[in-house]
């Protein structure tokens, strides 16, 4: 259930009066979006939805108890048939984050111009798909120790793209995508399209050209699980459903995310429970809580967290001088709850 919450505010500035109405404008959205996501019920098929950027993407209750992306990443649909464009969203190299490559009309350039052939090579990253040969393709010198994972990029690690949604969220890996295919009774496309995940057949991306390949007819997943050079996917088509098949690191597919912590246990408290002050802030803001808080984090307009603060105590005065203006979302965890709360940075 979204609600309705009311702040008052002492309007000073043109600068503030912009600033206000940017919330104003989030918190009205779909009546009033003041938290950055809905914890989806325990039963499976359950549903909720989450920020991702300005875009609202739906969760939902998968029948191994996990909370997964019903949409592909870069979708803006949840798939109901196979030819729905809308709903096939981005295609990943693996080991990549969202930095542009991901559209599916990203130019294309060899991978010989990065200085490293890994994910330490592309910086903060490059809008550009990095095709290749059979002997020298997008990290193709991996190795199975190799993962996909967490916030920081190094030759051995690429950065999750699941983690703008907040902290616990990531890519399946292997066996979690066996488990939920048997949790579903995901046998092939339709089956797929069925079921709580509703997997569309959105194709993939050649690594050697970069040419879109079987859109419409097969679904190619990507797990974090390495094998070898290659990595794990889960490709989908009509009577199968393979989690085991083995890829070149630098095709581009379709990403999934899934957190195994969300559950409405952890419940949301009444707006008495908490308070953030001022609010708007220029950076500086207090917090006080009924529960201990064990920390925050404080996410942008992207969705993307720019602080992880420890609290471990039911007040603390943050001081984030260095954030930018506009509408911020604060996590705030304790022992026994998880709230969002909107704030405003002040020019």
């Amino acid at each position: 259930m979204m609600r309705q919450c009311a702040h008052t505010f002492d309007v000073k500035s043109r600068h503030m009066r912009t600033h206000l109405l940017t919330l104003a404008t989030a918190l009205s959205f779909n009546a009033a979006i003041t938290k950055a996501q809905e914890i989806p019920g325990e039963v499976p098929g359950d549903t909720g939805w989450i920020l991702y950027g300005t875009d609202t993407l739906i969760l939902v209750r998968a029948a191994e108890g996990n909370v997964w992306l019903q949409q592909n990443l870069g979708s803006t649909a949840v798939a109901s048939v196979a030819n729905v464009s809308t709903s096939y969203g981005y295609l990943y190299q693996w080991g990549r984050w969202d930095d542009g490559h991901q559209l599916r009309t990203s130019a294309t350039t060899q991978v010989t111009v990065l200085p490293m052939n890994d994910p330490s090579g592309l910086g903060t990253g490059s809008p550009l798909f990095f095709t290749g040969t059979d002997a020298l393709h997008w990290w193709s010198g991996g190795a199975g120790t190799d993962s996909w994972q967490g916030t920081v990029a190094n030759a051995a690690n690429g950065i999750d793209p699941c983690s703008v949604l907040g902290p616990d969220w990531q890519l399946p890996t292997r066996t979690e995508w066996v488990d939920v295919l048997a949790a579903e009774g995901i046998t092939g496309l339709s089956s797929g399209l069925a079921s709580n995940l509703r997997l569309p057949p959105a194709g993939s991306r050649l690594a050697l050209t970069g040419t879109l390949i079987n859109e419409g007819l097969y679904g190619n997943y990507w797990s974090s699980t390495p094998s070898g050079i290659y990595a794990k996917d889960l490709t989908i088509g009509d009577g199968f459903a393979n989690p085991d098949d083995d890829a070149y690191r630098g095709y581009g597919m379709s990403c999934r995310c899934l957190n195994k912590n969300l559950h409405t246990g952890l419940r949301e408290p009444s707006s008495t429970d908490l308070s953030l002050y001022p609010n708007p802030s220029t950076g500086t803001f207090r917090l006080h809580c009924a529960e201990k808080v064990l920390r925050i984090c404080v996410l942008d307009a992207t969705g993307r967290a720019v602080a992880m603060i420890p609290v471990n105590a039911m007040t603390a005065t943050v001081a984030l001088p260095d954030l930018a203006a506009g509408l911020h979302i604060v996590r705030v965890e304790t022992e026994g709850s998880v709230r969002h709360v909107a704030l405003v940075i002040a020019d």
